[in-house]
């Protein structure tokens, strides 16, 4: 019984000292983990990005000439109420 455990201890002992020997950033690197990590941070910034061009579109090809075209006739309508009010009717 002393000598499984002996035999286990040891096995555990020589798995931790490959692992650290073996397990370094090139290798993880090699595996892809670094890339399983990243994932998720690349798939946000794809989003993300995405979302900030759909707006931005949205706020410059709808939005502003809306209120441009709105202002525009806005803009009209109370000069010719003054005008109407001024009496100047040339």
């Amino acid at each position: 019984m002393c000598v499984l455990s002996v035999i286990g201890i040891l096995s555990v002992y020589v798995v931790i000292v490959t692992a650290k020997h073996s397990l370094n950033v090139e290798t993880l690197d090699v595996v892809g983990y670094f890339d399983l990590k990243m994932a998720p941070l690349l798939t946000m910034r794809k989003i993300v990005n995405t979302r900030i061009t759909s707006n931005a579109f949205l706020v410059n090809d709808v939005h502003i000439p809306y209120y441009e075209n709105r202002y525009y006739i806005i803009s009209h309508i109370i000069l010719a109420f003054l005008l109407l009010l001024s009496g100047d009717h040339s």
